[in-house]
């Protein structure tokens, strides 16, 4: 009889254990995940154009964009403990950002590989009210993304503000 009840104890700890799981998966993390990009983007207004000179594919469709700007209103430099989606460099107007960008360009550069540094030529315009980023060849729109903050790829933005001086967060 008491190993019928220590059984039963044990099924229903781990039934509990699992639900618990789930809810967190399910419920509590996509809210946490909005909340950061809320409050992040509702603290930013950021927009620049500029055209795209280099990517690096990072993995997962996410790539480092290496551009020139034309223009840009960077109105929030954030501290080192804050989110940031990418490097300002005003005095070589330069910026290093993160984004979704196998999506736009993965026909073209077929099979990406990771951590491989390529040439592109490619205008660009960051829209962070709108959260997108757009893209564009003659004028022309070629493809759109969401602007978004990706943590798991934050540390590659971190080791490019490392080896270059004169970088900020924003």
């Amino acid at each position: 009889m008491k190993k019928v009840m220590c059984i039963t104890l044990s099924v229903i700890c781990i039934i509990f254990i699992i639900v618990i799981v789930f809810y967190n998966m399910l419920i509590v993390s996509p809210n946490i995940y909005n909340e950061k990009q809320d409050d992040y983007f509702s603290n930013n207004t950021n927009s620049f154009r500029g055209n795209v000179y280099e990517f690096e594919y990072l993995g997962g469709g996410y790539c480092l964009l290496k551009i020139n700007i034309i223009d840009y209103q960077i109105n929030n430099i954030v501290d080192n403990n804050d989110n940031f989606i990418g490097l300002l460099s005003k005095e070589t107007n330069n910026i290093i950002l993160l984004a979704d960008f196998n999506s736009v360009i993965g026909d073209w550069y077929e099979p990406l590989e990771d951590n491989r540094v390529q040439k592109i030529n490619l205008d660009i315009r960051l829209n962070s009210i709108k959260r997108k980023i757009y893209y564009s060849k003659n004028h022309k729109i070629i493809g759109e993304t969401d602007l978004r903050i990706v943590d798991i790829y934050t540390h590659y933005l971190i080791e490019a503000q490392k080896k270059q001086d004169g970088f900020v967060r924003f």
